[in-house]
């Protein structure tokens, strides 16, 4: 049996190590998107030699429309390089300002006295509207206001804050303290109008 991880939300968005560096597994094959390449169009398989090497032999296809593609190969390395410098501090940022959003968020639904519920990890996460404490699978999701959400995400997107359709929030170093204030009063604002 081969262990394959989809680091496509969590590569190099959670650490260097990845989803595979949080939870000490190595699988047999990982693979991966553009935030391998700070968003550029990139996407990566990597492997345990024993497959890799059915690449080589041309025992499987390997095709794809960016193999062998300079500019997104180049777009890695200085990725990679700009999230190992100063020990990782670029994570640690992003850690700051998510933990800022998320107890933001969850402080405005109590004060307006509707429940949210935040799940995911560093560098992404996604609001549902829910009594629900914890979310352990898709099926603890099927009761979840998404038409609350959907107005709440058009009602800041009118504001000027522009979260990704449906619930999700990718958090990067690029978002400044202003950023989250600004949007902690806009959420607020949209929150009390539900």
């Amino acid at each position: 049996m081969v262990l394959c991880f989809d680091e496509v939300l969590t590569g190099f968005r959670i650490g260097l190590g990845s989803g595979q560096g949080e939870v000490g597994v190595t699988p047999d094959l990982a693979t991966y998107g553009k935030a391998i390449a700070g968003g550029f169009p990139m996407a990566v398989v990597a492997g345990c030699a024993e497959i890799m090497d059915l690449l080589l032999q041309d025992r499987v296809m390997g095709a794809g429309t960016f193999n062998g593609y300079p500019m997104g190969v180049v777009a890695a390395l200085s990725t990679i390089r700009i999230l190992e410098r100063d020990n990782g501090v670029y994570f640690k940022i992003v850690d700051k300002r998510q933990t800022r959003l998320v107890n933001g968020f969850k402080e405005i639904s109590q004060r307006h006295a509707v429940p949210i519920l935040i799940t995911g990890f560093r560098g992404y996460f996604a609001t549902h509207f829910s009594d629900r404490d914890a979310a352990w699978s898709v099926r603890d999701l099927v009761e979840v206001d998404s038409q609350k959400g959907e107005k709440w995400r058009l009602s800041l997107v009118e504001q000027g804050i522009w979260p990704m359709w449906g619930p999700k929030w990718f958090v990067t170093a690029a978002l400044t303290e202003q950023d989250v204030d600004k949007t902690l009063e806009i959420a607020d604002l949209s929150i009390a109008s539900l």
